[in-house]
């Protein structure tokens, strides 16, 4: 209807459809044409269904195009994402319109895979229209030390540039840079007129940033590197690149306006106090942002609750580890002792990265048969970085580990952190669900923008983070902490989890090994909550931090830093990991003996990024056909047989991509052995007989 408004007749409307320069979305195209009666459309509702998700999916990298160029989505290549208020109204509106559609399908029509995709997809929708409320708070702040500009474009090391279109497409993205740029800037002097802005920890470093990269090297090397490697002709090269570096000096000033911009305008204007209750509806605002990374209602609260039982918890575990070795002190001396102990400190950083190498080859991948089937695994590579920050993470097959200060780093967490970021933890999770027909909005979620939670499209942080968690509990059960301090380590890494959960709900809300690894998870829990809602300082939330960690003064500062720019994110880790385990229990108190733990992890990761209650609907739903059987799903690519033959081959190195097969070698001796034993009987005369010949055929069939 609005396409026949805009164009006025139906044959225009047709030319525009014809020449593929409908401005519209596809669904709207197709009610244009129902308008202006070019056709008539019989579907099925799973047919309505599957082409309404995947309108959406294109609709979204209309708005987030340079997200679509990283993703392989090539359709508006020439085209930058909007920051301005209207683009907000406009993608709630256009978000609502998807909902209308989706309400307007007889759910009783589709399938069952459907109907949950429906209810998912439904979910995601309204997430970012309940978000819309909160447009003018943290998506008027693109720019903080954790993402945006600040870090460099993005965009020219994913554009596919292979034809000249491609390269003309560039172009208009360069020419469009400035605009955005001035975009930002416009919402940030809004926030500042608002008091919305954020706090100094968070922009303290982007002037410093901005300085720290080269426009020309970041806008025009990769474009200037392929043009080099084209065949196209002199003549064509050389007007291409003509037109790049006509379009720097407006890039290159715009640049200058944003550095001047922050450092004598915002960074003037930030707000005084870290949590973000300090702001207007601001415990309500944080409550938001909880219930979008953790995808139910969550009072900070119980959350800040949650996270102090978890602490105690967890340090009753230190301590019996710590009497176990003969320590009466506390746990801060039994960091200082830990550290006169030469195997877990003063390593070089080869010598890390070796270790983290070798728990993942030799530790890790031989153990994994007996609690996953055998699927076939990306490769994943181990490379060394050295910034503020955590000690490791996960990015397309990269498991990124970080060595600075590597001499103050302990190697007793350096299990429970593979495990997370490695095998069986994210990369493991995103290659495993490759496998399955995950929709592409889910398979590819729109990573990055932390800023604008909780107007944002979800990425389910807490099923995303929760998995890499309940993957560092695994290790217990692979055997991978046999002594006192391997244990020490896990739980380390736990409680500073925990008490992340206090620390930001508190700024927020209200003004040794596998030990150290679990304490450090539930006190993120304290330090989020503690933040945003109760009111904690900074270094209140640093103090805290450092009663239960060895981490370098550094990074326990860059961690409260991260928990005041992005709230309630910090808590969706152990959140996460807490339902995933009860929903373990469950399943294992209803099946008993029939629970298997190799299909329940097949049951949570098959299904991709998903919110916690659709994935404990899934659990409850394997539950059910376990103890009512019907006919099983087929599960593509799954291997239920053995338990390590997919993993022996990858323990030297880092893993491999390796396929379960069947066992045809000793099928093909034996065909052989037949061959050869006919052939002495019958010679050349061989595949003359009717008889030997048709039994030839058989074994073949066989094998």
């Amino acid at each position: 209807l609005e396409c026949k408004d805009r164009y006025g007749n139906s044959d225009l409307c047709k030319v525009w459809q014809e020449q593929g320069e409908c401005d519209v979305t596809d669904w709207m195209l197709e009610n244009c044409q129902k308008a202006c009666g070019l056709c008539t459309v019989d579907e099925t509702e799973d047919a309505r269904f599957l082409r309404i998700m995947e309108d959406f999916y294109k609709y979204r990298y209309r708005e987030f195009p340079e997200h679509g160029s990283i993703v392989g989505f090539h359709d508006y290549d020439d085209k930058l994402e909007s920051f301005t208020l209207t683009a907000f109204d406009r993608r709630k509106e256009k978000t609502e319109r998807f909902l209308e559609q989706l309400r307007e399908l007889d759910t009783g029509q589709l399938s069952k895979k459907n109907r949950r995709e429906h209810r998912i997809l439904t979910s995601y929708l309204q997430a970012f229209v309940d978000g819309y409320r909160w447009r003018k708070y943290g998506p008027l702040n693109s720019l903080n030390f954790l993402q945006g500009l600040s870090k460099g474009p993005q965009w020219p090391y994913w554009h596919r540039l292979s034809t000249q279109r491609d390269f003309e497409s560039y172009l208009k993205r360069l020419a469009a840079v400035p605009a955005q740029i001035n975009e930002q800037i416009a919402l940030m002097k809004r926030a500042i007129k608002l008091n919305r802005s954020s706090h100094n920890v968070s922009v303290n470093r982007v002037p410093e940033m901005l300085r720290s990269w080269d426009v020309n090297e970041q806008y025009l090397h990769p474009f200037q590197k392929m043009l080099h490697r084209k065949k196209f002709s002199k003549m064509r090269k050389e007007k291409l690149w003509e037109k790049a570096m006509e379009l720097l000096p407006d890039i290159s000033q715009a640049v200058k306006r944003l550095k001047r911009f922050m450092v004598q305008d915002y960074q003037d204007s930030t707000r005084d106090t870290p949590g973000v209750h300090s702001l207007p509806q601001g415990l309500e605002y944080y409550e938001a942002c909880l219930k979008w990374y953790l995808g139910y209602d969550a009072k900070a609260a119980e959350v800040f609750d949650l996270g102090v039982s978890e602490v105690d918890r967890i340090e009753k575990k230190i301590k019996q580890v710590m009497k176990s070795v003969g320590f009466s002190g506390n746990l801060r001396n039994f960091f200082k002792h830990i550290e006169t102990i030469p195997k877990f400190y003063n390593h070089t950083k080869e010598q890390l990265l070796d270790k983290y190498k070798s728990t993942l080859s030799q530790d890790i991948i031989p153990k994994l048969g007996k609690l996953f089937y055998n699927i076939s695994i990306a490769p994943i590579t181990v490379q060394a970085v050295e910034r503020d920050g955590p000690w490791g993470s996960y990015g397309l097959g990269t498991f990124y580990v970080n060595l600075k200060e590597a001499d103050k780093r302990s190697t007793f967490t350096i299990k429970p952190l593979t495990l997370h970021e490695a095998y069986p933890g994210h990369h493991y999770q995103d290659c495993y669900s490759q496998h399955f027909e995950i929709p592409l909005y889910r398979a590819k979620p729109l990573m990055g923008r932390l800023y604008s939670v909780p107007f944002h499209f979800p990425v389910y942080t807490a099923y995303a983070e929760g998995w890499a968690l309940y993957a560092e509990f695994l290790g217990h059960e692979m055997g991978l902490y046999p002594g006192s301090y391997d244990l020490f380590g896990r739980y380390v890494s736990e409680i500073f989890r925990a008490c992340r959960l206090v620390v930001d709900t508190g700024i927020h809300a209200f003004g040794f090994g596998r030990y150290v690894s679990e304490i450090f998870r539930a006190c993120r829990l304290v330090v989020d909550t503690g933040i945003h809602a109760f009111g904690w300082d900074r270094e209140r939330a640093i103090n805290f931090l450092r009663g239960y960690s060895d981490f370098p003064m550094s990074q326990l500062a860059a961690e409260v830093d991260r928990y005041i720019t992005a709230p309630g994110q910090a808590c969706a880790y152990k959140v996460g990991e807490i339902k995933i385990r009860q929903m373990r229990e469950k399943a294992q108190n209803a099946l008993g003996p029939l629970f298997d733990i190799r299909e329940f992890h097949h049951q949570i990761l098959k299904v991709g990024y998903v919110p916690l209650d659709i994935l404990e609907e899934v659990v409850d739903d394997w539950v059910e056909s376990v103890l009512n059987p019907t006919v099983p799903e087929p599960m593509d690519g799954i291997d239920t047989d053995g338990e390590t033959s997919q993993y022996d081959s990858v323990r030297s190195s880092a893993p491999t991509c390796v396929t379960a097969t069947r066992a045809v070698i000793p099928r093909m001796m034996a065909v052989v052995l037949v061959m050869l034993s006919l052939c002495r009987e019958e010679r050349v005369t061989l595949f003359l007989s009717p008889f030997t010949g048709g039994l030839i055929l058989l074994l073949l069939c066989w094998l």
